[in-house]
C-alpha cells in the first residue's frame, strides 16, 4: 500500500512540475517592450518611455495576438493570429498573406525588423523589475 501511495505522489508531482514548466514556458501572456538595438545602438524600455514610446504584445491562447504601440502619444493597433512552430519560433499572420516569425530565446521574445531588432519581456516579468 506504501509502495501505491508513493507511486501515486510522485506521478502526482511530476504531473505538478510539467504543468509548471509548461506554463512558464508558453508563449501566451502579455509582452512588453524590454529594449530595441538599431544601427548598434540600444535604448532600454525606460529611456523609450521618456520619449513616448512602448509596446504591448499579447499573445492569447486561442491563437489570436494584439500588439499595441504608442509613439509620441499615437496609438498604433494590429491584430491576428499566431502559431507556435515548435523550434522556437512564432509565425504571425496579419492577414491578407502578410505573416512574419518571431523567435523566443532566453526568455525574451525577438523581432527582427529591417535594421531594427526588438526585445520583449513577459508583462509579468517587467513588473517585478520596475518594483
Amino acid at each position: 500500500m506504501k509502495k501505491i501511495l508513493a507511486v501515486l505522489l510522485t506521478i502526482c508531482l511530476c504531473c505538478a512540475a510539467l504543468a509548471a514548466f509548461a506554463e512558464g514556458t508558453g508563449y501566451a501572456g502579455v509582452w512588453v517592450l524590454l529594449r530595441i538595438e538599431k544601427n548598434g545602438e540600444s535604448m532600454t524600455a525606460e529611456e523609450l518611455a521618456l520619449v513616448g514610446v512602448t509596446m504591448t504584445f499579447t499573445l492569447n491562447e486561442d491563437g489570436t495576438f494584439t500588439d499595441i504601440e504608442v509613439m509620441a502619444e499615437e496609438e498604433q493597433s494590429m491584430e491576428g493570429t499566431w502559431k507556435d512552430n515548435g523550434d522556437g519560433t512564432i509565425t504571425l499572420d496579419y492577414g491578407e498573406g502578410q505573416t512574419q516569425t518571431i523567435r523566443y530565446e532566453d526568455g525574451t521574445i525577438v523581432i527582427n525588423l529591417e535594421d531594427t531588432i526588438l526585445y520583449l519581456t513577459r508583462g509579468e516579468e517587467a513588473a517585478k523589475e520596475a518594483a
